[in-house]
């Protein structure tokens, strides 16, 4: 393995940490100053949020997101960018052609989605509007 290739696993698998774990979840609450990746982590995580709320409601009759389902939430994003991981992992299935097309075709329904979930979020959770 060359020094260019770990180093890309390398950072597609810190792309992948950074965005699953909740890291600028508590940046954004910890600096005033970064308030603005909240909006930009909440539509990012807007599928494993629904998801998590919906959870809580049906099972802790909540409905809403409580510290008990941070570790779901976060487990539902590592399944939403499980592409990150896969490319982490194995960086030369980019070069492959059905991969590639995969990939794509698994980006445009999850960001469609996700654009839904992002209005649901924001709208009935009650956090920016």
């Amino acid at each position: 393995m060359n020094k260019a290739n770990l180093r890309v696993r390398i950072l597609l698998l810190l792309v992948f940490l950074f965005f699953t774990l909740p890291c600028l979840t508590y940046l954004a609450l910890a600096f005033p100053g970064l308030r603005a990746l909240l909006m930009v982590d909440m539509g990012l995580r807007a599928i494993p949020l629904f998801a998590a709320v919906q959870i809580d409601q049906v099972f802790l009759d909540g409905g809403e997101l409580t510290p008990d389902l941070i570790p779901i939430w976060v487990l539902f994003t590592g399944l939403l960018l499980w592409p990150l991981l896969v490319l982490g992992i194995r960086p030369t299935l980019w070069s492959i052609r059905r991969w590639r097309r995969a990939v794509a075709a698994y980006s445009a329904c999850a960001f469609a989605v996700t654009v839904v979930a992002a209005g649901w979020v924001f709208t009935h959770m009650g956090y920016f509007f």
